[in-house]
């Protein structure tokens, strides 16, 4: 599982060997779909009845209708090269009409490294480039207006620009 975020009382996990699985409270499986089996999946957001999921070896989000058949409705891409994994995305957050997206490489920037964008669920369209040259963004998340994510490869955790931890050797 690499992603689970709640849902009503319970929970959605992202599951690369089973696709989506709705659980209760109790962690009892309520249902389960095996979309996005098979898509590397990462990073799961929930608004409303939709689940976002990071599809990796798409370069997308896919969009999943959680009250009617675990379904993907939509989808929100970061390349049109869906046979090769380019962008790497990582982790992904919701905020009222903004998707947080971070990803190991920015669309047509991929010797610059990674970063988080900004993508306006309203627009449908790329809104901010928050952050780049990044090496391997990921669990991004804006609490309290202020942005959130760990950069694996220098072993750190920042609140924006400012570094909060790091891992010394």
């Amino acid at each position: 599982c690499r992603g689970i975020a709640r849902y009503g009382k319970g929970f959605v996990v992202a599951s690369n060997e089973e696709g989506i699985i709705l659980l209760d409270e109790s962690l009892n499986v309520v249902n389960f779909s095996h979309a996005g089996k098979g898509l590397d999946l990462h990073g799961i957001a929930i608004s409303g009845d939709f689940a976002y999921l990071a599809e990796t070896k798409l370069n997308c989000i896919g969009i999943y209708d959680l009250s009617n058949g675990l379904n993907r409705v939509d989808e929100i891409c970061f390349s049109s090269n869906r046979a090769t994994d380019i962008c790497h995305i990582n982790d992904i957050f919701i905020e009222e009409n903004s998707l947080f997206v971070s990803m190991f490489h920015l669309p047509g920037q991929f010797n610059i490294g990674g970063g988080v964008v900004e993508y306006s669920l309203k627009k449908k369209k790329v809104k901010n480039v928050l952050y780049e040259g990044i090496s391997q963004p990921h669990s991004v998340m804006l609490y309290k207006n202020d942005l959130y994510f760990c950069n694996s490869e220098e072993f750190s955790v920042r609140k924006e620009n400012n570094i909060l931890f790091k891992r010394f050797e």
